[in-house]
């Protein structure tokens, strides 16, 4: 009859228990031992650290170590984890077996802010060790909100510069502030763009509306999105509520700004044609063909920052439009959220003429 330790093999049970205690969460990840397990009074060694000792509000956290004999030798071992909060007596405790004398383990983010130690022991053995890490705001971009709040001043100038001026507004007078709207746009849309490069980890998550990280399920691993989410809940994984992708929003910024940039490139073009119709000035002469006046130069200059801001909430209403009936391909979603501010009236167009359908088929549904 064989022996009773080669028979022996590896079961890994799961269990995961939360107290009802608000300060003590506990994770339970139980292993039993293997063939070649070392003795339970051998003394282990175990050396554990985290990925980065510091982590943003919302970013998980990476436990990383190793088991190994008075020899130096890599063994396997059920080790305890335990991550307590210095301030208070908030604990996070969790078992993992080092298969191969190394472990790997992924804390979900945690709160609050603050200094935290933690502590990994060998179940059955001698050996500990401990770390620690931070859990901190995240940064401020400097850069992006530096570049968007002096756009901003620029802009708000703008519209007052030609306002105290006297005379008529002339392409001398109006050169200056063209100029300054340009600037000012263009910083506008761009520190709002780059503002999210800074991004790496999930915003306002157990809030109504956040930006966060979708996990979907399926072959392959499954999909991983940033989302817009509206109304879901991350206990689900966000399955109810409303997910917006993420590229349909930046991309329609980024489209709003090319909408102005194509304008500012084609002007001197529709300068020039218009000065060809007019017959009352030779195509020589110089001629003004912007705002006839200050007030119009000061609503052209709303009006050109109201598009930049409608575009990206126009890109999610036309996202709304190629969803209602079957799941759009990404790229065709991409284009269109990119070029939405070259198709403007076309889209509100487009959903207004659904609303108006949609709100006659449920009246005549009732009726």
């Amino acid at each position: 009859m064989p022996c009773r330790s080669n028979i022996l093999f590896l079961c890994i049970g799961l269990c995961c228990l939360v107290t009802t205690n608000p300060k003590t969460i506990n994770y339970y990840f139980t292993a039993f031992g293997a063939e070649g397990a070392p003795a339970s009074n051998a003394t282990l060694y175990v050396s554990v650290n985290t990925d980065s000792p510091n982590y943003s509000v919302g970013k998980d956290i990476t436990i990383l170590g190793n088991v190994s004999d008075a020899r130096g030798n890599k063994v396997g071992a059920v080790v305890s984890l335990e991550i307590a909060y210095i301030g208070n007596n908030s604990k996070i405790s969790a078992s993992v077996y080092a298969k191969n004398g190394s472990f790997h383990y992924i804390v979900p983010a945690i709160e609050p802010v603050g200094n935290y130690n933690l502590t990994a022991e060998v179940v059955g053995h001698k050996g500990e060790a401990s770390t620690t890490f931070n859990v901190v705001h995240p940064r401020t971009p400097i850069l992006p909100t530096t570049v968007g709040v002096l756009s901003l001043i620029g802009f708000i100038f703008v519209l007052i510069y030609p306002l105290r001026r006297k005379g008529e507004f002339t392409t001398e007078v109006a050169y200056i502030p063209e100029v300054m709207r340009f600037l000012s746009l263009t910083g506008i849309a761009l520190s709002i763009i780059s503002f999210f490069l800074y991004f790496n980890i999930e915003f306002a998550i157990n809030s109504p509306i956040g930006l966060v990280i979708k996990h979907s399920s399926g072959t392959g691993g499954g999909i991983t999105e940033w989302v817009i989410n509206v109304g879901g809940s991350k206990i689900n994984n966000y399955s109810s509520g409303l997910q917006i992708p993420f590229y349909v929003f930046a991309l329609g910024m980024a489209g709003g700004y090319l909408r102005y940039l194509y304008k500012a490139a084609f002007k001197f073009e529709d300068a020039t044609a218009r000065r060809e119709q007019n017959s009352s000035k030779t195509k020589d002469e110089p001629q003004y063909v912007g705002p006839s006046t200050r007030q119009e130069f000061m609503w052209e200059s709303i009006g050109e920052l109201s598009e930049i801001v409608l575009s990206p909430f126009l890109a999610v209403a036309a996202w709304f439009l190629l969803s209602v009936t079957t799941t759009p391909n990404i790229y065709t979603v991409a284009l269109v959220s990119f070029t939405v501010g070259l198709v403007t009236k076309d889209i509100v167009q487009r959903l207004t003429e659904f609303t108006r359908s949609t709100m006659k088929s449920e009246k005549d549904a009732k009726s």
